[in-house]
Formats: structure tokens, C-alpha cells, sequence
């Protein structure tokens, strides 16, 4: 049963807890109602445990303990994550740390991340868009190459991203353009070497 496996992994979370790991993400400001300390490597153990089951994955996204939220991310199916609930969980997004553990656990492997991504840039929440910046960096490093249109579109963002003021947003979006840039992607565009002259 999905709720009996749900419970059972969050029994395990306390043998593996680090609570001085857990104090210096507070300090960085990573709150979570919850929050062990379990390394990603840990918690990619305990997933390996597991199958894939996109019931457990939606029980445990919503607690609100960082290591339930990984544990989803890594036992949701990503042939079982349809774009409705993706958006569902993006928009639940509640810090950087997770922002950027999405992008690359689950997100990245979607077959329509590239539009997600691309939607998610326009958005006004700022972790939303650091959140499509991140997956986007993470589809180019894993081959991803844009179609002309979407790559024109995603260059906009990242300009009108950094005339802003938010210095996280403006990291991930260059970030994302640097990936992209090292990609060989972005050799023949002038609004992103412009950018780069002015930064």
C-alpha cells in the first residue's frame, strides 16, 4: 500500500539524520517544517530501495520535510508525471535548494521539460524562474539542443533577467546561458555575447 511504504520511508529518515548538516541549511535560510540532514547520496540510496511509484511520490511531496520532498523527486516516474501535476509542483516550490533539486532529479527527464522550462522563465515568482533557468541548464549538460524559435525566446529571458535586480535570479539565468554557451549553442548569437561584454 502506497501510505505503508510512504510511512515506511519516513521511519528511515531519523537513523540517517545529521543535525549539524541540518543547522547550516537553516543559517542559510533552506526552512522546512522538517528537516534530517540526509545527504542526497543517502537519499538516492534509500530511493534505490524503492520502485518507481507515483502514488508514494505524490504522498510524500506533500509533507513538508525536505527529505520526503527528495524522496519524491526520485521515486515519482517520469512517464507518470503529467504536466498538470508538474505545474502543481512547481508552483509548491518553497525554497532555492529544492528549486534546483527538481530541475535535476525529475524535471530534466520530462519529455516536454523544454516547454515547462520556457513557461516557467516567464512566471513571476523569482524561484519559479530560477527553477526553469536551472532546467534548462540541466537538459543542455544532458544534450538537449533548442530549436531556433525557443532558443530566441530563452536568450529574451535571460536579458530581461539580468536587467533586473534580484541577484539569485540573475546567477541562475547566467548560469543557465554559460551551460548554453559552453554548449556551443549560443556561438552565433549576438544578444547573449552582447550580454556577456556588458556583465
Amino acid at each position: 500500500m502506497p501510505n505503508n511504504t510512504a510511512n515506511e520511508i519516513r521511519r528511515s529518515f531519523r537513523s540517517r539524520m545529521n543535525g549539524v548538516v541540518s543547522q547550516n541549511m537553516r543559517s542559510y535560510g533552506s526552512e522546512y517544517r522538517i528537516n534530517w540532514g540526509v545527504s542526497l547520496l543517502h537519499l538516492k540510496e534509500m530511493a534505490a530501495e524503492y520502485e518507481p511509484d507515483s502514488e508514494v511520490a505524490r504522498i510524500l511531496w506533500h509533507d513538508d520535510v525536505r527529505e520526503s520532498r527528495i524522496m519524491a523527486l526520485l521515486l515519482m516516474p517520469a512517464d507518470g508525471f503529467d504536466p498538470e501535476t508538474a505545474r502543481e509542483w512547481i508552483a509548491d516550490l518553497r525554497n532555492q535548494e529544492m528549486a534546483e533539486m527538481a530541475a535535476t532529479l525529475l524535471f530534466s527527464k520530462l519529455t516536454y521539460a523544454p516547454s515547462l522550462a520556457l513557461d516557467a522563465m516567464h512566471d513571476a515568482n523569482a524561484l519559479t524562474r530560477i527553477f526553469a533557468f536551472n532546467l534548462m541548464a540541466r537538459l543542455v549538460t544532458n544534450g538537449y539542443r533548442p530549436e531556433e524559435k525557443l532558443l530566441e525566446d530563452v536568450v529574451g529571458c535571460i536579458a530581461e533577467e539580468m536587467q533586473g535586480d534580484n541577484l539569485k535570479t540573475k546567477h541562475a539565468a547566467f548560469s543557465c546561458g554559460m551551460k548554453m554557451d559552453n554548449a556551443d549553442i549560443l556561438a552565433d548569437n549576438k544578444a547573449w555575447h552582447n550580454m556577456c561584454l556588458l556583465s
